[in-house]
């Protein structure tokens, strides 16, 4: 039988309800970090199948967005790089990418471990609703417009910020689609 362990009684994880650890009998199936009161950002299946999500810088890489540890997340603390690594070696099991334009809808989506065909690219209308999933976009081998296989000029850069105007792209397909300016700040009524 697996049970919620909610830590020490008293503790902090039982003191906000907040999960601590998966149990099957005395062996901890999953084990839980969190960033504030409730943002898991390391997630280690110790048992089965060996795995680990984390969204933490690994060895010599650089601080994040946001000048600290959790590259995972950027500076508005949204996802933009979730990686599940094998706990026996560090290997990357699966690490996609996020990126977000100025009005905070995600733009692109970079598995940078799966086969091809597995990116993704979001278009959106002006009221800023998910208009279009434009497939698997081409890859291109420079690292700021391999996320979209963009024609015309424009350019999506890593930082998810595009680059250009009143732009298309084309997906697979090789049909077309309106890019739209970047996003403007919402005026109030």
């Amino acid at each position: 039988m697996v049970t919620l362990d909610y830590g020490t009684a008293g503790g902090g994880d039982d003191l906000l309800s907040r999960l601590a650890s998966l149990k099957q009998g005395t062996t901890v199936l999953a084990g839980y970090s969190y960033l504030g009161l409730n943002l898991p950002i390391r997630v280690n299946y110790s048992g089965e199948p060996g795995v680990e999500l984390t969204y933490l810088k690994q060895g010599a890489e650089p601080n994040g967005d946001a000048g600290d540890q959790y590259t995972g997340l950027d500076r508005f603390g949204r996802l933009v790089d979730q990686r599940w690594l094998k706990t026996s070696d560090g290997t990357h099991r699966e690490r996609v990418q996020y990126g977000f334009d100025r009005a905070g809808n995600r733009v692109w989506r970079d598995n940078l471990v799966g086969t091809s065909n597995q990116d993704e690219y979001y278009l959106y209308d002006n009221l800023y609703q998910l208009k279009t999933l434009a497939g698997q976009p081409q890859r291109r081998q420079d690292r700021h417009q391999r996320h979209a296989g963009l024609a015309g000029g424009l350019e999506l850069r890593s930082d998810g910020k595009l680059a250009g105007h009143n732009q298309c792209l084309r997906d697979q397909g090789q049909r077309e689609h309106d890019a739209g300016p970047e996003p403007k700040p919402r005026q109030s009524q």
